[in-house]
């Protein structure tokens, strides 16, 4: 199973900041599928790629610093393929998205760490 994590903190509120996530996620090819006021959950349009290859995203918000007005995000894009190769479909889409989510301008990016 492969599975990519980025953390990224934006300088607006939570309920902003989730806000503006689903478009990004939609010019990704990605469909919500459920959402609460912290997590959002996401999945690739089928047709693309092969069901093993299509990516899940989890997109969980920590509200600890919300008294600042600032916002950290963690997303997770896995998916059920073995990452046997370093630039993989799970990867690229992991890549996309969080270029997706700092390309936005609607949300003020203030720092974004992959791992």
């Amino acid at each position: 199973m492969a599975r990519y994590t980025c953390l990224f903190s934006f300088s607006q509120p939570s309920d902003q900041v989730l806000g503006q996530l689903e478009p990004a996620l939609a010019t990704c090819g990605l469909n919500v599928v459920h959402k609460t006021p912290d997590y959002l959950l996401a999945r690739e349009r089928p047709g693309n790629v092969s069901y093993p290859r299509m990516v899940t995203v989890e997109l969980v918000v920590d509200r600890t610093d919300e008294a600042r007005n600032r916002a950290r995000l963690n997303l997770i894009v896995k998916n059920e393929e073995l990452a046997l190769k370093q630039d993989n479909h799970c990867r690229q889409m992991s890549e996309r998205i969080g270029q997706s989510l700092q390309d936005s301008g609607f949300l003020e990016l203030l720092s974004s760490v992959t791992g």
